[in-house]
């Protein structure tokens, strides 16, 4: 109401709009056919993530997934410590690959590849924007921190952009060759969430309902952050006109590469495009209980992954904290609840929400998706092909972000606040102006009301 208008006004920024991801249920009900589950006022306030690492009692998409908190992954698991902590990739460490399942079907999975690659720019940003609110799971938050990921923001830039680079290589070379890149990759983040499921384990007990970490459970919710989210931001924050048939291939994707990370069939919420709706909305449901009760390791979490995604863009620090902010405020979950202590720290220029919401939009028109996915695509390669050159980037683009920090964001930041000010100061000039002239009006018609009379 009035008070969320005054209160967007004094941040000066507006709403989200089609970016309004928190809005959880609202949201994928506009997207999806699904229904979500109603999950009474008691019991989602009954949940609270701070005191245990229990999961939230889905009862919708989900709930046959909670039957996964125990199991992990009997293939990686039973590997030594030592083949898992090189991830395959050193000599005489080469990882066991499961047989193709029974549904595959490759030229399928071609198709599901090209439609994921003509919006690999638009996925890396939803994909950003999924993780930095996917930090408000408290069990995916704690194992994060403890295997190092908070520890700085070259830390975070180094293993989110080999997250990025593994994906990328999954939707651009061959799934079905167990030797390709895409394969190989696959496998290197099994073992690495293996490697992290056994030094996280102390993290959990089972015997109060919390599981293991990296169980079936949290696999599901992980592949949902990568499918079910991210069509939610391409159908409701880049308006892309995705058909059904066209999400059911980019769903089919999701569950050929959540089958070789190692999530079993029966918990795969993939399976299908209404088994992946209908997870999707079940998770959203909970989003408002997650970010009223976050851990430390959240905050932490989230700041170093800024600090990493500005170096790693070049866009600045203050580009992703308006970017988070955006994300989560009061008005996204349409609460009155206070949600101080989720936000970030107001530390950022005045008005780069503004620019952030306008930068992301940007990512809405197709030239500018497909040059954003060609830089992607050729940074990857550069990786591979000239190391050197690629490292010599990254500083390059360190010192990009740091200018726009110091400089381009502060500029317009003066800018926008003398513009708002300016505006502020003719509103007022206007409303003096509409005051006198109204005084006017009924003094003429007094007037003429005396000379009738």
């Amino acid at each position: 109401g009035r008070t969320r208008r005054r209160r967007r006004r004094r941040r000066g920024g507006r709403r989200l709009g089609p970016w309004h991801h928190s809005e959880g249920v609202a949201m994928a009900k506009r997207a999806f056919k699904a229904r979500a589950p109603e999950y009474s006022a008691e019991e989602l306030a009954s949940w609270d993530q701070r005191q245990s690492l229990r999961p939230p009692p889905y009862r919708g998409g989900l709930a046959r997934c909670l039957a996964g908190l125990q199991v992990g992954d009997p293939l990686l698991d039973e590997l030594p410590t030592s083949q898992l902590a090189c991830h395959g990739r050193t000599s005489g460490t080469k990882l066991p690959q499961l047989p193709e399942p029974s549904w595959a079907d490759f030229e399928r999975l071609a198709r599901a590849q090209a439609l994921w690659v003509a919006r690999i720019g638009q996925n890396y940003a939803a994909l950003s924007l999924s993780l930095l609110s996917g930090f408000s799971i408290a069990r995916f938050a704690e194992v994060l921190y403890a295997n190092g990921y908070a520890k700085d923001g070259y830390t975070a830039r180094a293993r989110y952009s080999a997250t990025g680079d593994a994906i990328s290589d999954w939707m651009r070379f061959d799934l079905q060759d167990p030797e390709s890149r895409a394969r190989q990759s696959l496998y290197t983040v099994r073992a690495m969430h293996a490697f992290a499921r056994r030094r996280s384990a102390r993290l959990f007990d089972s015997a109060k309902g919390e599981g293991i970490p990296l169980s079936q459970l949290d696999m599901a919710e992980v592949l949902i952050g990568f499918a079910g989210v991210t069509l939610l931001f391409f159908r409701e924050g880049f308006h892309c006109k995705i058909s059904d048939a066209e999400a059911a291939e980019m769903c089919y994707f999701w569950r050929f590469i959540g089958y070789h990370l190692g999530i079993h069939d029966a918990y795969n919420p993939c399976e299908s495009l209404e088994s992946l709706e209908a997870a999707t909305v079940d998770f959203m449901a909970w989003t408002r209980p997650r970010l009223l009760r976050l851990r430390p390791s959240t905050h932490d979490l989230r700041r170093t992954a800024i600090e990493g995604f500005a170096m790693l863009t070049g866009s600045g620090v203050n580009f992703w904290y308006a970017a988070l902010d955006l994300l989560f405020t009061n008005d996204l979950i349409e609460s009155d609840d206070d949600l101080s202590p989720g936000r970030p720290p107001a530390t950022y220029c005045n008005g780069m929400n503004v620019a952030a919401l306008l930068i992301f939009r940007m990512l809405s028109y197709g030239p500018v998706t497909r040059l954003a996915g060609k830089q992607i695509m050729r940074l990857r390669d550069e990786k591979i092909d000239n190391p050197t050159r690629s490292g010599q980037r990254l500083k390059v683009m360190e010192s990009v972000s740091r200018l726009h920090d110091m400089v381009t964001w502060r500029l317009f930041s003066i800018v926008y606040t003398v513009r708002h000010m300016f505006a502020a100061a003719l509103g007022v000039a206007v409303a003096r102006q509409i005051v006198a002239a109204r005084r006017r009006v009924q003094q003429y018609g007094s007037m003429r009301l005396l000379r009738a009379a």
